[in-house]
This record gives structure tokens, sequence and C-alpha cells, in this order.
């Protein structure tokens, strides 16, 4: 992975309500409410639950260290009006290629259904696209995750294909639906939502 992907990247990223922004250990309380929800770990490949304030710290000091390092973005979505933790967001690149990235997120159960998921998405995109470097960006979903899948349609991203029985968690098999976004379909889908 080459270092400094992400170092000329400014936060907080902002969006009409939302502030993407680095974590810190005043928001491990916060982090350990809003994941205390069986169905986040359920949907994602290496979330703990129980969700612990040890998991917490630990994640806050990977996060730091990656920013301060450049190479990973991992961000709290946090409402604007009321400084509210609502969940994370991620971009990373996948592997030793810095032209493919890959997006993560979650959101607490409370703050599903007004569409901070897709604001954030979209927002941390608008980063990742800035990057000169980036050609496209992969996300998965679990296939029995019809939100998460919902939401990568929605801001852009097509299907590429289905790993079957990719993913063992829960005493159970999971297959993977695979979902990326070109740098020209990003493009595209932004000058399409600027005209509507």
């Amino acid at each position: 992975m080459r270092a400094g992907t992400f170092a000329r990247t400014r936060l907080p990223l902002a969006s009409a309500r939302l502030l993407l922004r680095s974590p810190s250990l005043r928001d491990v309380p916060a982090l350990v409410d809003e994941l205390q929800d069986p169905g986040i770990a359920r949907n994602l490949a290496h979330m703990p639950y129980p969700y612990r304030p040890r998991d917490g710290r630990e994640w806050v000091r990977r996060a730091q260290g990656a920013a301060r390092r450049g190479d990973r973005l991992s961000l709290l979505i946090v409402r604007s009006r009321d400084a509210r933790v609502l969940g994370g967001v991620s971009v990373w690149p996948e592997g030793h290629d810095p032209s493919t990235l890959l997006l993560g997120y979650w959101l607490g159960r409370g703050h599903r259904g007004e569409g901070y998921a897709t604001e954030a998405v979209r927002t941390i995109l608008r980063a990742a696209f800035r990057r000169p470097a980036t050609h496209r960006v992969v996300a998965y979903a679990f296939s029995p995750n019809r939100r998460s899948q919902a939401l990568l349609r929605r801001v852009g991203f097509r299907r590429e294909g289905l790993a079957r029985e990719a993913f063992y968690k829960d005493h159970r098999w999971l297959d993977d639906v695979q979902f990326a976004l070109l740098r020209r379909e990003w493009e595209q889908f932004a000058r399409d939502r600027r005209g509507s």
C-alpha cells in the first residue's frame, strides 16, 4: 500500500447535514453506545459484538495512526446540528493497488431511514474521487443486507458479482455481493444530480 494516499485530504468533510471527522478517544462512549446493536455486527465482516470500550479505543488508535500515515480515511459520521455520532465510514486502498479503493460504512439503528448513510457515502466518495489515482471504488455487502445493497445502487454503484459462501460469520457461511463504481460513472452520476 502506498503511504500517503489520503495525506492531502482536508478534514472534516462536510455535507448539508453531516461532518465526517476523525475519531478521538472522547468518542469511545458514543461508539460503544451506537454499536450495541447485533444487526450492525452481523452485517460487518470484522465488528465484534458486544462492542466494548476497549474495542472502541483500539479502533480510534488504529484510525488515528492511519490518518497520520495518510493511508486510510476512517471517519465518524457526525450530525452537524448537535454533534451526535451516528456511524462510521471508511475508504482505503485495496491491497497494493492505489487506483482501487474499498468502501465500508455503518449507521446506528436510531438514525436509519433519514438519508444519513447515503449522504455520508456520497461525501466520502467525493473525497475518494478527488484523488487523481482513484479509478474505482468497491464495496461488499453480505447477501441478506438488502438495505446496504440499495444504498450502493442509490449512489451509483453497480453489482459486479457474487462470491458464494465467501465469509464465515456467526456459525454460518454468507454470500458476499461485490459492487463497484468507476470514476467515469461517479462523474456522470454527479453531473446528473446537479442537473436534476
